[in-house]
């Protein structure tokens, strides 16, 4: 159906197959949809859907969720913002404010053969804590009930070309504030705690690499929290 102001929409859908090779429900397979619409007149475009992407350039932050992303692209200047489900509540009696939906933030800036970049995540995470049935679990086993978190990952990059060498090195922070849950643990009351916890934590990758023609050899480095 046509759309007023929009240019060009591309519409993709495929299908993901489990390794057993049977098709079944999205995330572990089944049927995609992705849908890119372009505003004419305008440097804006739209990625409504679920595809492989990533946001900083070392690839930190990166997943198929599904989302909803705008595109803004202004010769060497770009942004990003997108809103990415990654848990969502569900059934009954799990509604509301149980969800975990993460903000995604880019600029960049290309200066061929380098490129430098800013991003930031705001993660809301809502799901981790909700009431659940026994025994509790999130697909790796974590959270307790009432818990819940805010945070912001901050991530400066740079990359670019010398050549023969290519490289590439990116500064993350994350700062933010949880709140604890005690429900259902054994010697703890039912009712929730509402502990605070300060969140601070940071680290940096690098790499290089050197083309010799049919080799590549390159060398990395990635600090951080355990």
């Amino acid at each position: 159906m046509p759309v007023a102001g929009v240019q060009k929409t591309t519409i993709h859908t495929f299908t993901v197959n489990r390794e057993d090779g049977n098709e079944c429900l999205y995330p572990y397979g089944g049927r995609i949809l992705l849908v890119n619409p372009h505003f004419a007149g305008t440097p804006l475009r739209m990625r409504v859907g679920a595809d492989l992407w990533n946001v900083d350039q070392a690839g930190i932050v990166g997943d198929d969720d599904p989302r909803f992303a705008l595109f803004g692209d202004f010769g060497n200047f770009d942004v990003m913002a997108a809103a990415v489900v990654q848990y969502e509540s569900q059934r009954i009696g799990l509604e509301n404010d149980n969800d975990l939906i993460y903000y995604t933030f880019s600029a960049g800036y290309n200066m061929k053969p380098h490129r430098f970049q800013l991003d930031a995540v705001y993660f809301r995470d809502r799901f981790a804590g909700a009431d659940l049935s026994f025994p509790r679990t999130t697909g790796g086993g974590i959270g307790f009930q009432g818990q819940k978190s805010d945070s912001v990952l901050l991530m400066a990059s740079w990359s670019g070309q010398v050549v023969p060498v290519r490289a590439l090195f990116q500064a993350n922070g994350v700062v933010g504030r949880a709140g604890g849950g005690t429900a259902g643990l054994p010697g703890f009351p039912t009712t929730v705690s509402q502990r605070g916890y300060d969140i601070l934590a940071g680290g940096a990758v690098a790499y290089a690499e050197v083309d010799v023609g049919i080799v590549k050899p390159f060398v990395a480095f990635v600090f951080g929290p355990e």
